[in-house]
C-alpha cells in the first residue's frame, strides 16, 4: 500500500472515530434528561461499541 494511502485512510479512521465521540458524548448528554444517569453509564460502557470493537481490528488486520 502506498504511503499517501495510508495516511488517508488514518486520517479519515480518526476523523470517523472523533465524530462518533461527539456523536455519542451529545446522546449521552441528552439520554440523562429522560433516563437515570447510571443507565446512561451502562449503556455508554456496554457492548454497544462492540461493532466499533470489530471495524477497529480488521483495521489492526490490515495495517499489520
Amino acid at each position: 500500500m502506498p504511503e499517501d494511502v495510508a495516511k488517508n485512510l488514518i486520517g479519515e479512521a480518526l476523523k470517523t472515530e472523533g465524530a462518533d465521540v461527539n456523536m455519542r458524548h451529545e446522546y449521552a448528554e441528552k439520554f440523562t434528561h429522560v433516563i437515570p444517569v447510571i443507565n446512561v453509564a451502562r449503556y455508554s460502557s456496554n457492548g454497544e461499541q462492540k461493532p466499533d470493537c470489530d471495524s477497529r481490528a480488521n483495521l489492526r488486520r490490515i495495517f499489520t
